[in-house]
């Protein structure tokens, strides 16, 4: 819509040009000087043409610095945040959550079922005792972890912006805690040393790096348990996946030990398959999908997306990233060029809550800045065998 130009004008006037305040310092209506440029900024006058006090219209973002605000100077900007088209895809919401009360909580588990027994009737007095059974339990312990994100604005970043400033910042703080609460999940390895870490293998990381908070999902099948992974060394062959998803049954082929078993892979809806992004449009194009011959009216020929594999959801998280050959990530961003996928039972993990996410807003005084404090404190944990396997090492 375009607005008629007496409308404008109004605006403008009312805006820019009237005062703020009905009288000046001597009691005179305070008329307008119009934009009168002294130094480059609006001056209101006192009725004889005086210029009293500066005009203070909200702009863009007033800093100096680059990045971070400067850019938002100018003649016109729209007064609306167009946000990117950013990843938001988590895990966080798929893992069993209970509360933690103590700094280190005890979790009992279940395990073995007891064995029955077939036995004949007892008729003697002095018969023989049956056999008895046990039922077995386990137990695991979440340790929770802290969490931080601190930001400072100045005062007049706060007022100048020419956006709603603090619940933007409120908005994105939430956002980046669902993805690295996510990322220390799938990413968590608490190796420290110079070489091993699956995030960075050629170089110590940083002490305070999130993914240093537990062991998760990507180490329990890349380096916990080398069983789990598959060295795919090519192209990705699909029917590797099933065979991913076979590695959730911890059965062999022995009765008493079949009967006792947890199949975590049992019903794909319960499953949940990761993978980075090239790897997700790898398997866009695999022939077992690509038509409906083969895939039904979900084809990806037809949809342009494949949202599950054989009935198990697919995540490509923002977090998931390509890897060396190793299936280990290197600091060095070319030489991550091979996919990876992981499938795990979010039933198989636990995580714990001793602190929900905490906001916390306040003024700094004598420095004129506002703070904005994030807390929480997470534990996660496996508690149970064959909880999750992998594909390394695929040529994209």
């Amino acid at each position: 819509l375009t607005p008629p130009d007496d409308l404008v004008r109004a605006w403008q006037h009312h805006v820019f040009e009237a005062p703020a305040d009905p009288l000046g310092p001597d009691g005179k209506s305070m008329k307008p000087i119009g934009k009168r440029n002294y130094g480059g900024r609006i001056w209101i006058g006192d009725g004889n043409g005086e210029a009293v006090r500066e005009m203070d219209p909200q702009r863009a973002m007033d800093t100096a610095e680059s990045g971070f605000g400067l850019e938002l100077m100018g003649t016109q900007y729209a007064r609306d945040l167009w946000e990117a088209a950013r990843n938001l895809d988590s895990i966080v919401g798929s893992i069993r959550e209970i509360p933690v009360s103590e700094n280190s909580m005890v979790v009992p588990i279940d395990g073995d079922l007891p064995e029955m027994h077939f036995v004949g009737e007892s008729v003697a007095e002095n018969a023989s005792n049956l056999p008895t059974s046990k039922t077995a339990s386990g137990k695991r312990t979440l340790d929770p972890k802290k969490f931080t994100i601190h930001q400072i604005w100045s005062g007049e970043l706060e007022e100048d912006s020419i956006i709603a400033f603090t619940p933007f910042l409120r908005e994105m703080l939430n956002m980046s805690a669902a993805q690295h609460l996510g990322s220390s999940y799938y990413n968590g390895d608490v190796e420290t040393g110079g070489t091993g870490n699956i995030n960075k293998d050629d170089g110590a990381p940083g002490s305070t790096k999130h993914y240093l908070a537990y062991d998760g999902i990507r180490n329990f099948w890349l380096v916990e348990n080398t069983g789990q992974g598959k060295d795919m060394a090519a192209m990705l062959d699909t029917r590797e996946i099933n065979v991913a998803r076979g590695k959730l049954n911890a059965g062999d082929d022995d009765i008493d030990n079949l009967i006792k078993n947890i199949n975590w892979g049992l019903n794909p809806r319960d499953l949940r398959l990761i993978g980075d992004w090239d790897t997700y449009m790898a398997m866009l194009d695999a022939d077992s999908v690509t038509t409906v011959d083969k895939y039904g009216p979900q084809a990806t020929i037809l949809t342009g997306e494949l949202g599950s594999f054989k009935g198990i959801p697919i995540i490509v998280p923002a977090y998931a990233s390509k890897t060396e050959a190793d299936g280990k990530a290197s600091d060095t961003e070319g030489n991550n060029t091979k996919g990876q996928i992981t499938i795990f039972a979010p039933a198989a993990w636990l995580a714990g809550n001793r602190r929900g996410v905490q906001l916390f807003f306040d003024r700094i005084q004598r420095t004129d800045q506002f703070l904005f404090e994030l807390y929480t404190r997470r534990a996660f944990i496996n508690h149970g065998a064959n909880a999750a396997a992998g594909i390394f090492n695929i040529s994209l």
